[in-house]
């Protein structure tokens, strides 16, 4: 293979008559359409039995190409295309011409980016053999241990007489691996064993070289085992979380033709940064990117420029599945192509996500497909996702850090990717920024309910754009990025840096302390903590209706252990921290047995987690619903204490009793006090959300009995109390 590059200043002409010179490859700022001209020599007017071909690397977004006076091809937006050129078409001296439509064109804008036209990729002719490779489709098979692959190689040729196909794979170094031969047409299959995996940990790579007669092709490959299992991703049967920016093709100072130094230098500073996925945002990129990302270890998705379009209507259609199609030939062979993304934030259209995602599978089997939605219609993006049989959910979403973890309660049967999070919500905003960076790593983790599968920041690098306005874009640039406009990074980007180590380290969560706050000598009774270690009915209910009120935060409930308070032993109800006993709507009664001669009885508890007083009427930090007020002496509860010769009956009123357990009401610290307990035990569970507290509260009787247990009922349907522990008293004071 042979190529002449048709590189340097090309002629623009606008109207018939002659504006100026452009570079090529090099984008500008679109002109509507105009005429670029190149005037060339070659010495390849005479190829004997060869094939000569036009290739252009890519065009925006749209381009007719004249060779001497003869049309050669129509280049759609972004994709590589070949013309082959006619016998004596070509001359020594040769005039090329192309009629360059931009920014009227239906498809091949990238509407609210930045949007240029021109030849801004490769453009050269190519000179090859007769009989050719024209594709070749590189495709392995590991076995769930991954220590094995079954290795097919589909090999398209054109010309006639062909004969055997021969295909090399070799490691970097240049060690063979294994050879096939096999008759033009037919597929060439080899096994390896213990290949080298493919991973950004690990980015082994290996050259595939295929030869037929004297024409050879080379491609980049390497082995990896990714599946969907679940909400989650697997690589090479170890979980993938993935960790992802949102990179555009243009820089600042270069436009759409980026040299290979920017390329791989950004590249390599988001590998840097941690991240391991790069969403290669809204077009097809160059060539280059997903070679240097599978070079470097990145993983990456590619889209075909569908932004904003309606899919419905089928010459848009068929233009995007075109350009995805050529998009998917040139880089399907790549080991860092993680998934074909069909749209960015189209309408959704379920026929051209049907046609797309088989048109992928076809030509890619095994490859992973999704979108990047923004409809807000989860019902039919189910829909849509079923009827394509998507691997996975991805959902670009501006909002508040919490309303993330609410959405993905949505999709609990496949895993869920925010494809674009971030923006002028958290950029530029350092505690905001940390709020959703502290929420993706903590529900990525593999236990973490609802679970999210990645997420990708938009975006990587601040842009030109304009009619956007403020707070996104002041004077014509997105400044949501992580790099600003001359490429130096940001300080969110070290925020977004712990935030990957935070997802693959998580920092451990400690059980907040528990204070005693009646430090006391032990007594010289004999108290003996009662065991509570019964099952009372409705105790799950009532736990799930605490956790209802704290599923906006994260709490640990502390462990507290035996614990000496006013200096009588208790042993607090514990499964997994605290677990008091708790009575409310579904449970009314709890029955603790004692069975012991007790003088006296002592309660750590006296709190209401719902209800209780002082209360408030409005929405609070703890509870998410209106709550009644509770006035001070209304009844709460009551323990009947149930002796071998009889009972007692104690009321237990809010206020005088029972106390709120949270001293943190609405927006403020409070204090509250009883006059028949005090306060014994606090831990904060959250430092803005619940000061958690238990008071104690001692009763005695006038002479030793026999107490058989205690029956604790509840009075105020409206609340839920806790208990957390009991100890009696059961001989006289020495």
């Amino acid at each position: 293979m042979q190529r002449h590059y048709l590189h340097g200043p090309w002629q623009r002409e606008i109207g018939g008559r002659q504006v100026d010179y452009v570079t090529v490859p090099g984008s500008y700022r679109p002109v509507g359409a105009c005429t670029l001209g190149y005037d060339f020599a070659s010495d390849w007017a005479d190829a004997g039995d060869d094939t000569l071909f036009l290739v252009t690397e890519g065009v925006m977004a749209g381009a007719s190409f004249t060779l001497n006076g003869q049309p050669v091809g129509e280049a759609g937006p972004w994709a590589p295309y070949r013309f082959p050129l006619p016998a004596g078409l070509l001359r020594a001296d040769n005039t090329l011409t192309a009629e360059v439509r931009d920014i009227q064109e239906e498809f091949g804008t990238t509407p609210g980016r930045r949007y240029e036209a021109g030849l801004f990729r490769d453009i050269y002719l190519e000179r090859r053999p007769a009989i050719q490779i024209t594709n070749v489709a590189f495709r392995a098979v590991l076995n769930d241990a991954c220590t094995a692959a079954e290795v097919t190689v589909q090999v398209e040729n054109a010309g006639e007489g062909a004969g055997d196909v021969t295909a090399v794979l070799t490691e970097r170094d240049g060690y063979r691996v294994a050879t096939a031969v096999a008759p033009a047409g037919s597929p060439l299959t080899f096994s390896v064993l213990r290949p080298h995996l493919w991973s950004p940990a690990t980015p082994c790579l290996y050259t595939l070289t295929v030869t037929l007669g004297a024409d050879t092709v080379t491609e980049t490959v390497g082995f990896r085992r990714l599946e969907v299992r679940g909400r989650d991703f697997y690589l090479n049967n170890t979980r993938l979380v993935l960790k992802g920016v949102c990179r555009h093709e243009f820089t600042s100072r270069h436009g759409y033709t980026p040299t290979e130094e920017e390329i791989r230098r950004e590249l390599a500073l988001i590998k840097h940064a941690g991240f391991n996925y790069v969403r290669l945002v809204h077009s097809p990129q160059s060539p280059l990117v997903p070679r240097l990302a599978a070079e470097i270890g990145l993983l990456v998705t590619e889209e075909p420029g569908t932004c904003w379009h309606n899919l419905d209507l089928p010459a848009v259609a068929a233009r995007a599945r075109e350009t995805l199609r050529r998009v998917v030939l040139r880089d399907r062979n790549l080991p860092s192509i993680l998934a074909w993304y069909l749209y960015n934030e189209c309408p959704p259209s379920i026929p051209y996500a049907r046609d797309a995602a088989a048109m992928c599978r076809e030509l890619d089997p095994g490859c992973l497909v999704s979108t990047a939605d923004s409809s807000g219609d989860d019902t039919l993006l189910r829909a849509m996702a079923d009827a394509a049989s998507f691997d996975f959910y991805g959902i670009n979403q501006y909002s508040g850090a919490q309303d993330y973890v609410e959405r993905a309660k949505g999709f609990p049967d496949k895993p869920l990717v925010f494809t674009e999070w971030g923006g002028w919500l958290g950029q530029g905003n350092a505690r905001a920024l940390q709020l959703y960076a502290d929420t993706f790593a903590r529900h990525v983790q593999p236990d973490a309910e609802p679970r999210m599968a990645g997420c990708t920041f938009w975006a990587w690098a601040d842009y030109e754009e304009f009619s956007r306005g403020l707070p996104s874009s002041p004077d014509g640039w997105t400044v949501e990025g992580l790099l600003d406009k001359d490429g130096n990074p940001k300080p969110d980007l070290q925020t977004l840096s712990l935030m990957c180590f935070a997802m693959d380290h998580p920092a451990p969560v400690y059980a907040p302390p528990v204070e005693v706050l009646l430090r006391q000598p032990r007594r010289l009774e004999a108290w003996h903590p009662v065991p509570l270690d019964m099952e009372a009915d409705g105790q799950s209910a009532l736990k799930e209706a605490v956790a209802r009120m704290r599923a906006r935060f994260t709490f640990r409930n502390p462990a507290v252990g035996a614990a000496l308070v006013a200096g009588i032993p208790f042993l607090p109800r514990e499964t997994d921290g605290l677990a008091p006993l708790l009575l409310g709507a579904g449970c009314d009664e709890v029955v603790i047995p004692v069975n012991r001669e007790v003088r006296a009885v002592a309660v750590l508890g006296h709190v209401a987690l719902r209800g209780g007083y002082p209360n408030n009427a409005v929405w609070s930090v703890y509870h998410p619903d209106q709550e009644a007020v509770t006035p001070f002496g209304a009844p709460a509860a009551a323990y009947t204490f149930v002796f071998e010769d009889g009972e007692e009956e104690i009321p237990l009123a809010h206020g005088i009793h029972v106390l709120r357990a949270n001293d943190i009401c609405r927006w403020w610290l409070t204090d509250p006090r009883a006059p028949e307990t005090a306060p014994a035990l606090r831990t904060v569970l959250h430092p803005t959300y619940e000061s958690l507290r238990f008071d104690l509260w001692e009763h005695a009787f006038p002479t030793p009995r026999r107490l058989k247990e205690i029956r604790w009922r509840l009075a105020d349907p409206g609340a839920i109390l806790a208990l957390l522990a009991v100890s009696v008293e059961t001989c006289p004071t020495l």
